[in-house]
């Protein structure tokens, strides 16, 4: 994007949604989404979390080397949507809570939802809503040093639904666990835009689908 030109290739301080400021190299920019070369990793930052870009006017010496290659893409412009195909797949470490990070292997991507394989919570639907950055591991990482057969990915058995509410949807009557124990209870009812669920105490709750970030059925 040309709001950016002036800033790629130089030390930049970012804020994003959840009270984190990251600082690094910009390396790109697209409509849609950023690349910051942060602490030897590459981030892809979807737009819709960046709350400002400001030059980073410290005097302290930025290593601008990288473990890796920063992924190639398509297109003349980078775009999310790109970067999540090219990341299908692969072992990724992504955030969505801002101070908590997971790591697994990107399995699925929908229109509004990607579906993440974890070798400790096996398949999480993690909405893009709340997507705050993705870090995209090159293909012959190993997971945690270990065997790749022993944390191989496990594809799903079923088709999908193509959006994170249909996929609520199809949980009604299930015990599910969203936003990684934040919230656990047993989906009674979906509606448009809404889910409601009892508690482990036989409360009822309504929530707003749209603040859900992620969802995992035990």
């Amino acid at each position: 994007m040309k709001e950016f030109q002036a800033l790629l290739s130089q030390k930049v301080i970012i804020d994003i949604s959840g009270k984190v400021r990251l600082s690094g190299i910009l390396v790109d920019a697209g409509s849609d989404i950023i690349v910051l070369l942060h602490q030897e990793r590459y981030l892809y930052i979807p737009l819709n979390h960046v709350h400002q870009v400001m030059p980073d006017l410290s005097k302290n010496e930025d290593n601008a080397s990288a473990a890796y290659s920063p992924m190639k893409y398509e297109n003349d412009q980078i775009s999310l949507k790109d970067i999540l195909r090219q990341a299908a797949g692969l072992f990724v470490e992504l955030n969505v809570s801002g101070h908590v990070p997971l790591h697994g292997y990107m399995i699925a991507v929908q229109s509004d939802y990607l579906v993440l394989y974890s070798p400790i919570f096996k398949h999480i639907h993690i909405s893009l809503q709340h997507l705050k950055w993705l870090i995209p591991y090159p293909a012959n990482h190993v997971p945690y040093s270990q065997d790749s057969k022993v944390i191989a990915a496990k594809p799903l058995n079923a088709l999908i639904p193509s959006t994170f509410g249909e996929l609520c949807k199809n949980a009604e009557g299930k015990l599910a666990v969203f936003d990684l124990g934040h919230t656990i209870g047993f989906i009674q009812q979906v509606n448009t835009g809404t889910i409601t669920f009892v508690d482990a105490n036989g409360n009822p709750m309504i929530w707003n689908v749209e603040h859900l970030k992620s969802l995992y059925l035990p």
